[in-house]
């Protein structure tokens, strides 16, 4: 009797431990499948331990359910020892809601328990960075890289919050210590070349950024190519990566440019008048861009002698920039040398002169100086030419 009601236990517990088993199997299936609201199911059948909440938790997180998520984290951070994983996973919930303050306080709890944690770190500086924190967030991605010197991802996010803040020499600091462990990184030989090509260190970004050009044909990487031989003056090899730029984005106003007075300084005028009449089109709205292009376009009518559209351009020039008064004096002086037109002459350089009285300041060249005495005498001195040659004529 006592033999067979050990056989019926050990047969009745060993049924328990199939189903328990066969149960967790089934959660572990649900999960893998994606089929998270069955795992929830079947997860909330079972007695509650810190493994299978916080597979609860891991479900309701891929169902985008934070706002079940955090109560239930919270809980569990109330009734178990303080865990670095839970307080870790309760920062993003905060995160994914923009409770930017209470992921903050979450990361600096677990960061209280693992101070030297690397991944707290970075998440503590990404939190500060979603926030709009970039001081802060700087702070806890230099912790992170002396922690782990090998992590890309938060070096190449602190070498872009340093590029944003016109950092550059800590761009290049930080990108040429990471690229001594490696050395082909594409990024990182990106935004040194970045760095070096804004910080007129041109022939440093063309070297840096040449080491990837083969196996990365971005928008950047050519534009800072072509900005680089552009900054050096090389005006064909500016062409040749700016040229690609605009295949990619036709749009850019700043390519455009540079792309068009390029081909002005290649004597190509041609061309770039036709690149920097693209530009005007697009930029109809914008008088400080206009501006730019109406000029670098007159220049390219000069050189083509086609000196009426040389006007028109100067002419438009000055709509967007009525400080800029010298270039009132640039046109009579073409209507007078190149077009021989005394009329138009006269009435420009009155203009001219009328503007300079009234005391307008002319920035023209960014000196932020009144326009060179120069100018004004030798303006007065050829309508006094011309007055005396017209008293002449009359005379005959």
């Amino acid at each position: 009797m006592k033999n067979q009601r050990l056989i019926f236990f050990l047969i009745t517990y060993s049924i328990f431990i199939f189903n328990t088993n066969a149960q967790k199997v089934s959660i572990q299936q649900a999960i893998q499948q994606s089929n998270y609201p069955l795992a929830i199911q079947l997860i909330d059948k079972e007695k509650p331990t810190f493994d299978l909440e916080m597979q609860k938790v891991t479900c309701l997180k891929m169902m985008n359910n934070f706002s079940s998520a955090i109560p239930l984290l919270e809980s569990i951070s109330s009734r178990y020892s303080p865990n670095v994983y839970c307080l870790r996973e309760l920062a993003d919930c905060y995160q994914q809601v923009e409770d930017f303050n209470k992921s903050e306080n979450c990361l600096q709890s677990a960061l209280s328990l693992s101070p030297d944690n690397s991944v707290l770190l970075r998440l503590l500086g990404e939190n500060y960075d979603q926030e709009g924190k970039k001081d802060s967030a700087i702070v806890y991605y230099k912790k992170t890289i002396e922690k782990n010197p090998a992590d890309f991802v938060t070096a190449q996010k602190l070498a872009k919050l340093y590029l944003k803040k016109d950092q550059l020499e800590d761009v290049i600091s930080l990108t040429n210590q990471y690229l001594k462990q490696d050395s082909l990184n594409v990024q990182m030989n990106k935004l040194s070349g970045a760095a070096y090509c804004l910080s007129h260190r041109y022939s440093k970004a063309i070297e840096q950024l040449q080491k990837i050009e083969a196996a990365d044909s971005t928008y950047d990487t050519n534009y800072f190519l072509g900005m680089s031989h552009y900054g050096n003056n090389n005006y064909f090899n500016a062409i040749k990566y700016l040229k690609k730029v605009y295949q990619k984005d036709s749009t850019s106003l700043s390519n455009i440019y540079y792309l068009g007075n390029a081909y002005g300084e290649c004597f190509n005028s041609p061309k770039a008048i036709e690149y920097l009449n693209k530009g005007i089109c697009i930029a109809q709205k914008v008088d400080s861009v206009l501006y730019n292009f109406y000029m670098t376009l007159s220049t390219a009518y000069h050189t083509e002698k086609k000196y009426k559209e040389e006007i028109t351009a100067l002419s438009e020039a000055y709509k967007r920039m009525p400080t800029h008064s010298l270039l009132l004096y640039k046109i009579g002086s073409i209507y007078d040398i190149a077009l021989k037109d005394e009329q138009n002459t006269k009435y420009y350089l009155e203009l001219f002169i009328s503007k300079i009285q009234q005391g307008v300041k002319d920035k023209y060249e960014k000196t932020g100086k009144d326009v060179d005495q120069m100018y004004l005498l030798s303006a007065k001195r050829r309508l006094d030419e011309l007055k005396e040659k017209k008293l002449a004529q009359k005379n005959k």
